[in-house]
């Protein structure tokens, strides 16, 4: 017991606040009248897709029609968790102990450089309040993050290891992507470790074809099936979605001065001059809307890059608390676009329209200051840590993150996902500032 006390404490306190927060959430979702723990459309959809599996061994909507917006790791997870009760706060507890197996890893990965930047990293996680909320959910983050801390931890302890631990990594890594395909932009991340630790050698290339080939062979059925059922390589239809129902009406929006919904009329009629399903809004019509959406894109590819980096601010410095007050009922009615305003340099406008509605501008400012404060202190410890392989291969993967969840779609739920890799790099960045002020008095 004595040799595991810090990965006791900190078990127990993830799953202790997050407990709490179960029953605070419960509390308000009868006093505010809002369901839980199903939140929004995208627990409903895991949902019938876990259905779909359980009653016909299928994964497809209630109408029979096949899925693939939503990968089928998420669903086949709630879907084994329901064969043994369909009380959904199932759900939550046993995510609670996912969340604390995540904080105990994450302390782990932080310990490769010191137990203190351990300890910022893993309380950082245990208090953040997205992870305490998205925990006691019908929603994918909390899995996915225990897989992907997972894989972190088996990438940095074993890469040195025989081939079987290589080949944990790929099915870690395949099952993580089966989750979220977001997973996707880690690739070279990882890649790159491998290069940077096995010094570029025969090693390394072997060692990354291992791990890309049994990823393939987790994946590759998934895709093999969607060929054949929607015409399409896609993984999933999350892309080219969000190009046609995201990027491009608000870069076409912005670009031509218009509505987001004349902007949507706009690529409905490009869509349906080559779609035969012509507007149609389902997974089959993805390839199509892609295509339709990458056609008004293309046209204009260094202005939609500086559109795109300017609307990636707020997956970093979004403050997300009031996402997770509209959630909670306890903040009603759309929310403003910051970044719209941000695109448009109408920082008087939109200061004017926060200040509306108090709560939402105390919790903007709360929100923002403390990710403002976080963001700061990561680039502190990639430019501290811009020589460490561990540093480097974080810095990739939120780069890379950021490009596919970035621009018009950025969401702070998207960031809870990378948060793990920015508490890192934050915890770096502050041992290393208590170190620097330390040698200096």
């Amino acid at each position: 017991m004595k040799k595991h006390k810090s990965e006791i404490i900190i078990f127990l306190l993830a799953i202790g606040l997050r407990i709490i927060a179960f029953f605070a959430i419960l509390a308000l979702s009868q006093f505010l009248d809002f369901s839980f723990p199903i939140i929004g459309s995208d627990s409903k959809h895991y949902l019938q897709g876990a259905e779909g599996i359980r009653t016909h061994l299928r994964y497809i909507y209630p109408t029979g029609i096949p899925i693939n917006y939503f990968l089928p790791g998420y669903p086949l997870f709630l879907a084994a968790l329901m064969s043994v009760s369909t009380n959904l706060y199932l759900v939550s507890f046993v995510q609670i102990i996912l969340a604390g197996f995540s904080a105990v890893l994450l302390w782990h990965i932080g310990k490769t450089w010191s137990e203190k930047i351990g300890w910022i990293a893993a309380l950082l996680f245990i208090f953040d309040p997205a992870g305490l909320f998205y925990s006691n959910v019908i929603l994918s983050e909390t899995l996915f993050i225990f897989l992907l801390l997972l894989f972190l931890w088996v990438l940095i302890k074993r890469i040195d290891g025989p081939t079987p631990q290589v080949i944990l990594l790929g099915i870690t890594f395949g099952l993580m992507v089966m989750v979220r395909p977001v997973a996707i932009a880690l690739i070279p991340g990882v890649l790159l470790y491998f290069f940077l630790k096995k010094r570029w050698t025969m090693r390394a290339v072997y060692g990354s074809l291992m791990f890309l080939i049994v990823t393939g062979i987790i994946v590759g059925p998934w895709i093999v099936r969607n060929k054949i059922i929607f015409n399409s390589y896609e993984i999933s239809q999350t892309l080219s979605s969000q190009l046609f129902y995201g990027h491009a009406p608000a870069f076409y929006a912005y670009q031509n001065n218009v509505s987001e919904q004349e902007a949507k009329q706009y690529l409905n009629k490009e869509l349906n001059a080559i779609s035969p399903y012509g507007t149609e809004p389902s997974d089959r019509n993805g390839p199509y809307a892609r295509k339709a959406a990458l056609g008004y894109l293309q046209k204009y590819p260094f202005q939609f890059a500086i559109f795109h980096a300017t609307k990636t601010a707020p997956l970093f410095l979004s403050d997300g608390l009031r996402d997770l007050a509209q959630r909670l009922n306890i903040v009603q009615g759309p929310l403003p676009n910051i970044s719209g305003y941000m695109v448009r340099l109408d920082l008087k406008d939109l200061l004017s329209v926060l200040q509306k509605n108090k709560l939402v501008f105390a919790l903007f400012l709360i929100g923002f200051v403390t990710w403002f404060i976080i963001i700061c202190l990561s680039l502190k410890g990639a430019v501290a840590g811009r020589k460490d392989a561990l540093v480097l291969t974080l810095v990739v993967f939120i780069a890379f993150t950021a490009l596919l969840t970035g621009g018009a779609v950025s969401h702070p739920r998207y960031r809870h996902s990378i948060s793990p890799f920015l508490f890192l790099l934050t915890s770096y960045g502050i041992s290393h500032a208590l170190d620097f002020a330390r040698n200096k008095l």
